[in-house]
């Protein structure tokens, strides 16, 4: 198994289940609907009847500490 890492709460998360009994999960990206559904069957015991995905990318992260001594030498060359 190991396809759902984590179960997603936030704000939005949680008024969406409370108004239409909907559950949002952070999954691999690489995990299909199917193998989506059988996992939530299995650890939850329930019966899943739509899966809805979202692909999310990444950012890019800058480094904390540049120094201006290599910026302005790239900047040079």
């Amino acid at each position: 198994m190991g396809i759902i890492i984590k179960p997603l709460v936030t704000e939005k998360m949680t008024t969406i289940t409370d108004k239409l009994n909907r559950f949002g999960f952070v999954v691999r990206p690489e995990a299909n609907k199917l193998e989506i559904k059988k996992e939530i069957e299995a650890l939850y015991n329930v019966t899943v009847v739509d899966v809805n995905t979202v692909k999310y990318a990444g950012k890019n992260k800058k480094p904390l500490y540049q120094s201006r001594y290599h910026q302005w030498s790239y900047e040079c060359i």
